[in-house]
């Protein structure tokens, strides 16, 4: 039930709410409820187990990122993000001259 004067907070899932279990636990803490289409009939417990869940969830996911960049650049890869619409020849051209 939501508190007083306030709708419940929704998401589609609960790793879009939030993957921080702190955030998801204040939240809960002060008296908002928070709902998640992918698991309706969860309580606030199940709510707390799983974005604890989330959380390391984020921390495996980046730990995996770092570690493949790092093998990435260990095999001589060039890392660079290209920006959307930078076409490499025509801007050096356009700045050369």
């Amino acid at each position: 039930m939501p508190a007083a004067g306030r709708d419940p907070g929704c998401g589609a899932r609960l790793d879009r709410i939030t993957r921080r279990a702190h955030t998801l636990s204040q939240l809960l803490e002060d008296g908002i409820s928070i709902r998640a289409a992918d698991m309706p009939g969860a309580d606030d417990l199940m709510m707390r187990i799983y974005g604890a869940m989330a959380q390391k969830e984020r921390e495996l996911i980046s730990e995996h990122t770092r570690a493949a960049l790092a093998a990435a650049k260990a095999r001589g890869t060039v890392l660079a993000r290209i920006m959307q619409g930078f076409h490499r020849h025509t801007e050096q051209t356009s700045l050369l001259g």
